[in-house]
């Protein structure tokens, strides 16, 4: 195989194919490389792994790369699953020893995490969008000198995020994509906001620039329907609804495909605020799930942040979209605690809001303020990042990838606790569903939407009911995986 692709899925999630490693195959396949993806490994036991990278990592292979962003070395779970990423460190002990059974092949590590300790055996590392560099790191890694740098002697390549936005992605049989499972699509790349907390590539970009001709994304929609049935999404965009213009170009696609889709997608509720007149169209177009980065209820850390939409506006939108939508999709809020100017005393007087019982968001999620080291490396780094003694933040030694932080009203320890603590005070008294995300994964494992919602976190009978199709799904990817080995290994089309 001249390109071997490794991804996997997010601890913190049910079951989902990620788009990411798709789309490098596609680019790699339509330039004549083999190409096989390799997703999910580490929920196979060491003796299957082993098995499978013999079959694909030879010493003709061109390429070996690993995404990081949902790789982790022991597992974590999330309470909704108990199978998740059991065999992580012992898929990289076997990596790392085809690495040194074959040096002279790139073995390149990508994605979110990729500066981890535990992914030091690589010596190339590719940081941002990798559509630019993959088939070059395959034919020519010599050529992409101009985006190298070597530190601590490691090859640090930094992508400038250029590509060609035609590309699209498209599956081949050993892909092992099971009948209407949860696929991601991409409408769009990067963000024409600028929030002070986030360090995404693509960051305060033009409006409706990088997004996808309506042309590739139809044929998107109508061969995955037609080769795998394929009715579910969850859209890629960081804002989904980032201007009328992108929800009209949307919907004038789906509106008119010969079957329903149902989708879930990242929204900007200021946003969707000014997009009244869409809201009956996008749940009549099969919308099932929105999330809302509100971050804070605060109005003075919301505006610092970036989000100034206002307490009083935002507890309205969602009371009048709530009348609109009710239970036919399902809403999802994230909150950030530690904030600036989010004392003790004001999160708890607006963290009871959202605890509240009738809270107008089906799932409320808290999570701590996460700050990384400014880098003197990465071009994608947030404000905070950038300058966080400014912002009234100090930071201290990496723990379980996570930058400790201080600042006069909070530190990243007693955030997390005070995070968790909400969340579970929520659940206890009754009013927290499961996010849209994780409901649009469930109806790719075969629950219907109604059955999807009604389960409840932290419920006995709702986790045996996920650990039971979740395990059907490791188990019939495994069942193809394993019969693919006796076919020939070459996939260029």
């Amino acid at each position: 195989m001249d390109v071997v692709l490794f991804s996997d899925i997010s601890p913190h999630q049910i079951w989902i194919r990620t788009i990411g490693v798709y789309r490098l195959a596609s680019i790699c396949r339509k330039a004549g490389l083999s190409t096989k993806v390799l997703y999910g490994l580490t929920d196979y036991p060491p003796e299957i792994q082993r098995q499978i990278l013999e079959r694909y990592v030879t010493k003709e292979t061109k390429l070996v790369a690993l995404s990081t962003t949902f790789m982790v070395a022991r597992a974590r779970y999330s309470g909704t699953s108990s199978l998740r990423n059991k065999y992580a460190q012992e898929l990289l002990d076997l990596i790392k020893e085809k690495k040194e059974q074959f040096p002279h092949i790139p073995f390149v590590a990508g994605g979110g995490n990729s500066n981890d300790e535990i992914f030091s055996f690589f010596d190339h590392v590719a940081l941002g969008y990798g559509d630019q560099l993959i088939t070059k790191f395959a034919t020519d890694i010599h050529s992409l000198k101009k985006f190298r740098r070597v530190v601590d002697g490691r090859n640090i390549y930094i992508s400038d995020n250029t590509f060609n936005n035609d590309y699209s992605t498209e599956y081949h049989e050993t892909d092992v994509i099971h009948r209407n499972e949860t696929m991601t699509i991409e409408v769009s790349r990067g963000c024409k906001f600028k929030c002070k907390f986030c360090s995404f590539p693509l960051n305060g970009r033009k409006a409706n620039e990088y997004i996808k001709p309506g042309a590739i994304l139809e044929k998107e929609f109508i061969d995955n329907y037609e080769r795998f049935g394929i009715q579910n999404y969850i859209l890629a965009d960081d804002t989904f609804n980032e201007d009328a213009e992108k929800l009209e170009y949307f919907l004038g696609i789906v509106e008119n495909l010969p079957f329903k889709i149902q989708y879930t997608g990242y929204f900007r509720l200021d946003l969707l605020d000014k997009q009244r007149a869409y809201w009956k169209r996008l749940l009549d177009s099969g919308l099932r799930g929105a999330f809302f980065g509100i971050e804070t209820l605060n109005d003075k850390s919301a505006q610092v942040i970036g989000k100034g939409f206002g307490r009083e506006s935002t507890l309205k939108t969602l009371y009048d979209l709530r009348d609109i939508w009710g239970d036919e999709v399902n809403t999802a809020a994230g909150f950030i605690v530690g904030l600036p100017y989010d004392t003790k005393e004001e999160f708890q007087k607006w963290a009871d809001i959202v605890r509240a019982p009738g809270f107008p968001v089906h799932c409320k999620s808290f999570e701590p303020l996460s700050i990384n080291k400014k880098s003197d490396i990465s071009p994608w780094q947030s404000e905070f990042q950038m300058d966080s003694e400014k912002w009234g933040y100090k930071l201290f030694e990496k723990r379980e990838g996570k930058y400790y932080w201080e600042s006069p009203d909070w530190n990243y320890a007693e955030a997390a606790v005070v995070a968790e603590k909400t969340v579970r005070e929520i659940a206890e008294h009754g009013g927290q569903n499961f996010g849209s995300f994780k409901v649009q994964m469930l109806m790719g494992l075969g629950l219907s939407y109604k059955e999807a919602f009604s389960l409840i976190p932290g419920n006995k009978a709702s986790i045996e009911r996920i650990n039971e199709v979740v395990s059907s799904r490791i188990k019939a990817n495994l069942d193809r995986e394993l019969a693919l080995l006796e076919r020939p290994a070459q996939v260029k089309s």
